[in-house]
């Protein structure tokens, strides 16, 4: 019946195998090459050899204060307490000319929550011109936060945050894209903090490198020291001259004299004058 209703006829079948490119391989990048061979009544027939590119996955994970100052990492490097700054969650590149369809591009951070407080302050960023189906452009450096979906957990130190797979759709084939996301964080405990990223693109979960930041613990400001007691110091009163010492006694003796003198000299006169 298949002589006769395929070889006869003419007719060509087509079969189609599915695949899935390993995760593996997403890490590294490369090419893989596919050959079939087709046995016909005993006879092998070999097709043409398809090469299949896979673009290297690559997430990066960065610390840095804020957007305009995205050049200067922190990673390895001290934060201060208290001090609010940026984790920077870089995607992956995903090259133009693609196979499939970009339907999933996401980001799940499982910060410290011991030691980062987030609050739900994020912004995301193209880092390469993104061209629509519909012919228009997107520049490098559009922000493109309102595209994206975020779920937080706080208490286990979690968020997610995606691009919707409605804005995904309008992306052309024929152009790249590659996005990144700065997550506001403040530092509330000292120590050394670690970090890393699970990267989403079409169900491959790669992960980003760790970055890490040491907080020391704030200088306490040194006790007030009491100041020892000073032994007493004596005071010498300066000695008063003799002139103006106090001599009750001798100034008495004094107005003694000068009275009995007026007395004489009043008795003298009245004699004299008796004699006259």
């Amino acid at each position: 019946s298949f002589y006769d209703s395929y070889v006869k006829t003419g007719q060509t079948l087509v079969v189609t195998l599915p695949m899935t490119v390993k995760n593996e391989l997403t890490k590294t990048g490369g090419q893989y090459e596919n050959t079939a061979y087709q046995i016909d009544f005993g006879l092998a027939y070999v097709t043409e050899t398809v090469v299949n590119n896979v673009p290297k996955l690559d997430p990066q994970k960065d610390v840095v204060i804020d957007l305009s100052h995205k050049d200067e990492s922190l990673d390895g490097k001290e934060v201060a307490l208290h001090q609010t700054f940026n984790y920077r969650l870089v995607g992956a590149l995903i090259p133009s000319n693609r196979a499939t369809d970009l339907f999933e591009y996401g980001f799940e951070d499982n910060y410290d929550e011991k030691h980062d407080e987030y609050n739900g302050v994020y912004r995301s960023y193209l880092m390469t011109d993104v061209i629509l189906k519909d012919g228009s452009v997107l520049k490098e450096g559009t922000e493109v936060t309102k595209y994206t979906l975020q779920q937080v957990d706080t208490e286990n130190g979690l968020v997610s945050i995606s691009f919707d797979k409605s804005f995904l759709e309008t992306i052309s084939d024929d152009s790249a894209f590659q996005a990144d996301v700065y997550l506001q964080m403040k530092r509330i405990a000292t120590g050394q903090v670690e970090n890393t990223y699970l990267h989403t693109v079409n169900g491959y979960v790669i992960s980003s490198n760790t970055v890490v930041t040491h907080t020391p613990k704030p200088e306490e400001p040194s006790p007030n020291q009491p100041t020892p007691p000073q032994p007493p110091i004596e005071t010498i009163e300066p000695p008063v001259p003799a002139s103006i010492l106090p001599n009750t006694g001798e100034q008495e003796s004094l107005l003694g004299l000068i009275g009995a003198g007026i007395l004489l000299g009043t008795a003298y006169g009245l004699k004299k004058k008796e004699e006259k």
